[in-house]
């Protein structure tokens, strides 16, 4: 028998001003799986990753992780599904006002209490990972995308997309 998946996606949907952006969305991601969404501007995969860590409810349907909807979770009860989640982001979605080290460091400093030779030992060690040692200053941004898969600890689930509309609020069609 399959294990269950680890999100479980029916009948999502978000409407913006009337106009459906998820409109009866199902879908299931594996535990362990990497998953991507992929589309046009303006046809949802934004307000679809903000739908499955709970950033805003859907007007209808469920959303669950590892067997919990989300949709019924507070705002506190949420933060311990997010950090279970990861999101690699394909270019560009890093600071751009911080070098790679401040970059890596920076969820550990959110997420983690840590003294600051621990925190630069676990940056060095998430460098290394990706073959990208001493890169404590002055990297070029083409070398930091090829950071960012280091920046979290393994998560059960990762999202790829595109992070130019990771802020949009609202379909690119009614901005």
């Amino acid at each position: 028998m399959a294990a269950p998946p680890l999100f479980e996606i029916r009948g999502l949907v978000k409407r913006y001003e009337g106009r459906a952006v998820l409109a009866g969305l199902d879908f299931d991601v594996a535990r362990g799986e990497c998953f991507a969404i992929l589309g046009r501007s303006g046809c949802g995969k934004s307000v679809t990753l903000r739908q499955l860590v709970g950033l805003e409810r859907p007007d209808a349907g469920t959303v669950r992780f590892d067997g919990t909807d989300l949709t019924t979770l507070s705002e506190e009860e949420l933060y311990p599904v997010r950090r279970r989640v990861a999101m690699l982001f394909q270019s560009g979605a890093l600071f751009d006002s911080l070098d790679v080290f401040e970059n890596v460091a920076f969820p550990l400093r959110e997420h983690a209490r840590l003294a600051p030779d621990e925190l630069a030992r676990r940056v060095a060690e998430k460098l290394a990972l990706v073959h990208s040692r001493g890169a404590r200053s002055g990297c070029p941004r083409s070398s930091r995308a090829g950071c960012a898969s280091g920046w979290r600890s393994p998560a059960p689930s990762r999202s790829i997309r595109r992070p130019s509309s990771s802020t949009n609020r609202r379909p690119a069609s009614t901005r």
